[in-house]
């Protein structure tokens, strides 16, 4: 974004953001478990939906990591009355919080993608042409953690290292919070194929944080109207910065859900620090509380809101869903949108739970959709901070980086009574890239046009009384100037 613009600092999203982490000791909830769910888990974020979706639980899958706690007290106080499709999702999340429950796992998770094809979704990224990962998870009472070490093998960009830690936590639960430490992905936004403000499509940022572990309503009536509710707030250090080294990033959200079936999010994003600022706690408190372009200040942020309004039309969850983000401020708000717009359908069909959504999304300032002229290279780029919202070159929002729109389409269907576990899908996405050529995107260094046809499938079986999960793709991406690119993407994960 260029310097002589205001940037949303969005005072009153902080203000906001804060109130929750003040009242924070209202919601004396303890939590069973400082266990953390990562953004990537599809099958998890898709049977959680499900539940949610037709009113079997009372859970937001808007915001990851997801603290096991929020999983199993929504759980805990479900409805008694459910449909087969919906015993289906429940037995599938309880086989997996079993595992994530375990006081000591181990496993080996290989992935390979052989095309440069970026992450376009939410599951698990593959951002080279091979990566080998070894985990150990333990978790005992109100601690939990995980060291999680990867191998690449020909990542897709030149600012990737061939190790990295991503994944690795060690967390604590008190006072009903969640307290973490390390280089865990997160997703913030109610959309299927990306965030604009924080996806897993970039490597991880390492980094502190506390999350509320429940999503109880407050029991006071001042307050209860807010409905579920939950927030979190982080300080990380950016990896790899080539133009700007020693990034900092303090990153705050707030959600709740007021009225049934609405859910809202407020966000925020600052960069901070590094090789052009101060880096210490004044510095901090200053990126924090004051408004961009004061005096002395350095930062670089976005900002705003997203929401997701489901109704039951014939007992069948359809979801309506958007977000949008401020490049901008005027009068403390944020301003100068980019923007996420979407639908998502679910029903049974002979016993199996289908799953569709359309999604349109659109990363130029102020174009939103076309309804109005955008304004280019303002999306995820700065006058001082020249890496932008990038790290190690991928976008640490949506998988387009700035300027660029994209369409999608797909469909997943799980089978019922399936003894393995057999979940597949298809995809369409279309997307125009980087029009402007910035240099700063690797995930698409060059104005392009691409479409993406996906078919996936994901199936687990035992091996030593222990699930076994395999995950593949096939791929075809054209490229309006390099033709079509052909791809298999291959996960396999095994525990001991």
């Amino acid at each position: 974004m260029k310097e002589t613009q205001k940037k949303p600092g969005g005072r009153r999203v902080v203000a906001w953001t804060l109130a929750a982490a003040a009242l924070m000791a209202a919601a004396q909830v303890r939590a069973q478990s400082a266990v953390l769910l990562e953004a990537g888990n599809e099958r998890l974020r898709e049977d959680l939906q499900w539940l949610a979706q037709h009113g079997v639980i009372t859970l937001s899958t808007s915001a990851w990591p997801l603290p096991l706690a929020a999983v199993e007290a929504a759980l805990a106080g479900r409805r008694p009355n459910i449909t087969f499709s919906d015993r289906e999702a429940l037995a599938a999340v309880e086989l997996e919080l079993a595992r994530q429950r375990k006081r000591l796992g181990l496993g080996v998770t290989v992935r390979g993608n052989t095309a440069s094809l970026p992450t376009m979704g939410f599951d698990h990224p593959v951002r080279a042409k091979a990566d080998v990962a070894a985990r150990v998870q333990a978790s005992s009472g109100p601690w939990a953690g995980r060291l999680e070490l990867h191998g690449l093998a020909d990542p897709f960009t030149p600012r990737q290292t061939n190790f990295n830690a991503e994944g690795s936590y060690l967390a604590g639960a008190w006072g009903g919070q969640v307290f973490y430490a390390g280089q865990i992905p997160h997703w913030w936004g109610p959309a299927q194929d990306g965030s604009l403000i924080w996806s897993n499509a970039a490597l991880a940022i390492p980094g502190v944080g506390v999350r509320r572990a429940t999503e109880r309503p407050f029991e006071t009536r001042w307050l209860s109207w807010l409905g579920p509710w939950s927030y979190e707030v982080f300080l990380g250090k950016m990896l790899h910065n080539r133009l700007v080294p020693g990034v900092r990033v303090v990153a705050m959200r707030l959600q709740a859900q007021p009225l049934p079936g609405l859910e809202v999010g407020l966000s925020r994003l600052t960069q901070w620090g590094g090789a052009i600022s101060e880096n210490g706690p004044r510095a901090h408190l200053r990126a924090v509380f004051s408004r961009p372009n004061e005096e002395g200040v350095k930062n670089n942020e976005i900002a705003g809101f997203d929401a997701r309004y489901t109704w039951l039309p014939g007992g069948n969850p359809l979801s309506l869903y958007g977000q949008l983000i401020g490049e901008d401020e005027s009068d403390l708000r944020p301003t100068n949108y980019i923007g996420i717009a979407g639908l998502q359908f679910k029903h049974s069909l002979a016993g199996a739970r289908v799953q569709w959504h359309v999604e349109t999304a659109d990363t130029m300032s102020r174009r939103l959709f076309g309804l109005r002229d955008g304004r280019p290279n303002t999306a995820y780029v700065h006058t001082e901070f020249l890496d932008g919202m990038y790290h190690e070159g991928l976008p640490i929002g949506h998988f387009l980086g700035g300027d660029g729109k994209a369409h999608s389409l797909g469909v997943r269907v799980v089978p019922g009574r399936n003894p393995y576990r057999l979940r597949y899908g298809l995809r369409f996405v279309r997307a125009d890239v980087n029009p402007s050529s910035q240099a700063v995107n690797l995930a698409f260094p060059s104005a392009d046009t691409v479409k993406l046809v996906e078919l996936n499938a994901s199936w687990e079986w035992r091996v030593y009384q222990q699930p076994m999960k395999v995950e593949a793709g096939l791929g075809v991406l054209r490229s309006r100037d390099n033709g079509r690119d052909t791809g298999v993407r291959l996960g396999v994960e095994v525990p001991f």
